[in-house]
């Protein structure tokens, strides 16, 4: 959230804009859907981390895997490190070795 603050100033006055890029995509609805899309529209570099973003707290928030499950999530977890820790964005750095710490 705070590489968004970053490159739109926007968001930082808007609470409503930073809740519509926190909620999964599945539980918004049309109009807020709609709403996110003319933003992401608006600012195509936020666009550009967007996606990035959901899966990467998606894989946070599980909380119970079995061995298996976590066999299988770690990998891609690893991969999503290593594209933090190589960001550019300053804050998206700092959590991707955060992370690895």
């Amino acid at each position: 959230m705070m590489t968004y603050r970053e490159l739109c100033g926007e968001i930082k006055n808007n609470r409503g804009i930073l809740a519509l890029l926190r909620i999964r995509p599945d539980n918004l609805t049309q109009d807020k859907q709609a709403n996110r899309d003319l933003f992401l529209d608006r600012y195509p570099a936020i666009a550009a981390i967007y996606p990035f973003q959901q899966p990467l707290h998606t894989l946070l928030m599980k909380s119970a895997l079995t061995q298996r499950a976590c066999g299988e999530v770690i990998p891609v977890f690893l991969t999503m490190l290593t594209e933090l820790k190589q960001s550019a964005f300053k804050p998206v750095a700092a959590l991707g070795k955060t992370l690895s710490s």
